[in-house]
């Protein structure tokens, strides 16, 4: 994931000098939706979809997808290292989503770890004195 995460970065920063966010999310996309469907065929796994799934499936696309649309966008105008660094709190979202939308419960461990990490990136994140 690690490997997967700073290539992207990496790649979308270069990408950033070169063309539009959209076209690049656009391509993005389109070679992720590829491989996945390459995936899906080769290992046999299709699924059996039902009318309801595919509001589901649009959201899926939709939503996380203009998420990368804005990060492609701060690309060019952010340091790499920084953003990075902002992306670690997606997991602290995503459980706080959790705990509000789907009543998930979260442990000591998860709000200590969230605290922490929150005061990590602010720390970091803060604009130099000078």
């Amino acid at each position: 994931s690690l490997l997967a995460w700073s290539g992207y970065f990496l790649a979308a920063k270069r990408a950033s000098r070169r063309c539009e966010p959209l076209e690049y999310t656009a391509g993005a996309t389109l070679v992720g939706g590829i491989a996945a469907a390459v995936l899906v065929v080769a290992t046999g796994t299709v699924p059996v979809l039902h009318a309801g799934a595919w509001l589901w499936i649009g959201l899926l696309a939709v939503v996380p997808g203009t998420a990368h649309l804005l990060m492609n966008w701060a690309h060019h105008r952010v340091d790499a290292g920084l953003s990075s660094v902002l992306v670690s709190i997606n997991p602290i979202v995503a459980s706080a989503a959790g705990w509000v939308v789907l009543g998930q419960r979260l442990g000591v461990v998860q709000i200590v770890g969230a605290l922490v990490t929150l005061v990590a990136v602010s720390l970091v994140a803060r604009p130099d004195d000078h």
